[in-house]
């Protein structure tokens, strides 16, 4: 599985390296079957098409760009492995990494 991604927007170094870190965190945590690609951008009217999800980063707190990522993480989950998942284990996941990872926390 291979999560393609692609900055297209103006977030900081820092901020693109910890959405890496996440991406990895949650691969390693709640592993995809299939591929997805995740296009960071400043705005988009499109969220996502098909296997192509769009995270908006202007103007939002970083801390919910790794929630909007957990949700899609989580819903493509459990889509590609048939299980059942709800937002609460999308809150989980972007709780844990923020907790294994402190340095993220104070992003803005």
């Amino acid at each position: 599985m291979k999560v393609n991604l692609k900055n297209n927007s103006s977030i900081s170094s820092e901020k693109y390296s910890a959405i890496t870190d996440f991406l990895q965190f949650s691969q390693s945590r709640s592993r995809l079957k299939s591929s997805i690609d995740v296009v960071i951008v400043d705005n988009s009217q499109v969220l996502n098409m098909g296997n192509k999800y769009f995270i908006k980063t202007k103007d939002i707190p970083f801390n919910d760009v790794i929630n909007m990522l957990s949700e899609i993480w989580i819903t493509e989950f459990a889509t590609q492995n048939k299980i059942p998942c709800s937002s609460k284990e999308a809150t989980l996941l972007s709780q844990y990494f923020f907790k294994n990872n402190p340095q993220y926390q104070n992003l803005i």
